[in-house]
């Protein structure tokens, strides 16, 4: 045969359908003998081994290509196999480690009744006006422009009054152990 014809024959024996059909069941036969049939990256890993041997320059300088092929896919398999073990193992720890519930304790829960109630009170004194600023602001959610078109103040003294109001706020709720004394 002449150079030419080798070259030619070769270069036959390079292409992944001829890969595919002469080597492809056997790596394959090998994979699920070595790794288990449940693995379902076999068929994956395979893919990928002969995707690599596509993509090199110089596939003519694989000496073997069914044992280039075979460790390919071998290795990638390997891969898959440790990428889901680690991504169980993430998930078992996730699942394991629940965050710890934060329970009040019976004197959390009696400051907090307190301050509701001191802020209750505070609210309840506060002028009709302030209060309402107050809440169309905090409440309605309503932007101090808005609250100024609605009740013909501007928008720099609706800004001031609710200021006021809650510095008012804050020291009847800080205020509220000292009443009973």
């Amino acid at each position: 045969m002449s150079k030419r014809g080798q070259a030619d024959g070769r270069r036959d024996s390079r292409s992944l359908n001829y890969l595919l059909a002469r080597y492809g069941v056997e790596i394959r036969t090998a994979l699920v003998r070595r790794y288990g049939a449940q693995q379902d990256g076999v068929d994956d890993a395979l893919q990928q081994a002969f995707l690599r041997f596509s993509t090199l320059e110089n596939r003519d300088r694989v000496a073997d290509p069914r044992a280039f092929l075979f460790v390919m896919a071998r290795n990638a398999l390997k891969d898959s196999i440790r990428r889901a073990d680690s991504q169980k193992r993430r998930w078992k720890a996730l699942a394991d480690t629940t965050p710890p519930q934060h329970e009040i304790s019976p004197e959390e829960a009696l400051l907090m009744r307190e301050e509701q109630e001191a802020l209750d009170r505070g609210i309840q004194a506060l002028d009709p006006e302030a209060r309402g600023l107050l809440r169309m602001s905090r409440i309605e959610g309503l932007t101090y422009a808005e609250i100024s078109r609605l009740t013909g103040r501007s928008a720099a003294d609706i800004s001031r009054t609710i200021a006021r109001t809650l510095i008012e706020l804050r020291r009847a709720v800080q205020m509220r152990g000292t009443e009973a004394a």
